[in-house]
């Protein structure tokens, strides 16, 4: 566990952090839980901004794919139904707002 935690903020391209891995140097599990963080992260209220919608911030992890985020990795993530990503009631209430 402790490497998925610890190297999920590194990008596919090696410009992620904590150590700058690249490619098949980040451990496989780090690749997926990176997608599911950022699109959670994303989609979820934060003192610091509003919530976004989900399909942008798919359109988003999208086209970071090759860059920021394994392809393997998003092209599963692609897979997922859209109502998969549809706002909670709380979550929707957020959208109205911004």
């Amino acid at each position: 566990m402790i490497p998925i935690v610890l190297h999920h903020h590194e990008h596919w391209n090696g410009n992620g952090y904590p150590e700058g891995l690249a490619g098949e140097e980040i451990p496989e599990l780090a690749r997926v839980v990176s997608v599911a963080d950022v699109f959670d992260t994303m989609v979820s209220p934060r003192p610091y901004r509003a919530v976004m919608d989900p399909q942008v911030v798919r359109d988003t992890i999208v086209s970071d794919s090759g860059t920021q985020f394994e392809p393997r990795v998003v092209e599963a993530f692609e897979r997922v139904p859209d109502e998969g990503f549809t706002p909670s009631e709380s979550q929707e209430e957020l959208l109205t707002d911004v």
